[in-house]
C-alpha cells in the first residue's frame, strides 16, 4: 500500500499559497516495527516532504498504509 500527498491543483484553487520557509520537512523517513527476532514491518518507507506555512496537504492512503504512523513521525 501507498500513502499519497494531495496538494490543490489549478482546478482546486486554496486560499492560502505556499510562502516563507518550510515549516515542516522530512527527508528519507522511514519507520519499521520488530514483529519477532525474525520478522520486521515497514509502516513507512523513504518518505519525504516539505511543507510551507499556510500550505494545504492531504496525507490519503488505504488502510494500513502508514498515515497515521507518519503523522505520529511529525509529532
Amino acid at each position: 500500500d501507498q500513502v499519497n500527498f494531495v496538494r490543490p491543483t489549478a482546478r482546486q484553487p486554496s486560499r492560502h499559497q505556499p510562502t516563507g520557509p518550510a515549516i515542516i520537512e522530512l527527508r528519507d523517513i522511514s519507520r519499521r516495527y520488530k514483529m519477532s527476532k525474525s520478522q520486521q514491518i515497514s509502516a513507512v518507507t523513504n518518505v519525504s516532504l516539505t511543507m510551507a506555512e499556510h500550505e494545504f496537504v492531504a496525507i490519503t492512503g488505504a488502510s494500513g498504509s502508514g498515515k497515521s504512523t507518519l503523522l505520529n513521525l511529525i509529532g
